[in-house]
């Protein structure tokens, strides 16, 4: 954690770029308790924080805030969500972690804001656009429009004119979205970046 944060770090300050470097550890790839403190223990020392936890299902939520001790841990709720699963994410809020629902289904923002209204609580939100792009290789039908994971361009601006409706603008802090393959070249990246931008109105 520590060689891959540095690395961003240095790219950051030799580009003077304005952002900032935050790595997301899905814990699907080892739940192990000794491997996510492992670590979660390498930021401990730091005075600011790089590393957030990724749960993909309300099992693995359950388990990363058991594990997330800290306060102000980030932790990125992706995969299905009933309205348990959106409960529990934002009761992690409310205990003063940095939750981040990340809406892959149109019908999960209106769970999301009955269960924020009962709860007192105002949702960090995010969306996983699907692309019109679709890639090449192996894992190319995972993406494209007729993929089954994510919302539309339609569906997006939906979301965007609810949230608007709502006056919950704010909520919205994270953009999600998959090449579904490894791309050789930067052309691709830059084209990517560069869709999800025209849905997104001022």
């Amino acid at each position: 954690m520590d060689s891959l944060c540095s690395t961003f770090n240095e790219a950051i300050e030799h580009y003077g770029y304005q952002g900032e470097y935050l790595a997301v550890y899905p814990i699907k790839v080892n739940q192990q308790e000794a491997v996510v403190s492992e670590i979660l223990a390498s930021q401990y020392a730091k005075q600011q924080r790089q590393l957030g936890l990724e749960a993909g299902s309300k099992p693995e939520l359950m388990a990363v805030l058991a594990m997330a001790q800290q306060a102000s841990s980030v932790i990125v709720c992706n995969g299905y969500k009933d309205r348990e699963y959106i409960r529990l994410a934002l009761i992690g809020e409310k205990l003063g972690h940095e939750v981040y629902i990340v809406l892959e289904k149109l019908s999960e923002l209106q769970t999301v804001m009955e269960e924020a209204a009962a709860l007192g609580v105002r949702p960090r939100l995010g969306l996983r656009a699907r692309l019109s792009s679709q890639g090449k290789g192996k894992w190319q039908a995972s993406g494209g429009e007729k993929s089954k994971f994510g919302l539309s361009a339609a569906q997006v601006l939906t979301v965007l004119n609810q949230l608007r409706d709502k006056d919950m603008m704010d909520c919205l802090q994270l953009l999600h979205f998959h090449l579904a393959h490894k791309s050789p070249t930067f052309v691709t990246y830059v084209m990517a970046w560069a869709k999800p931008a025209v849905c997104m109105p001022s």
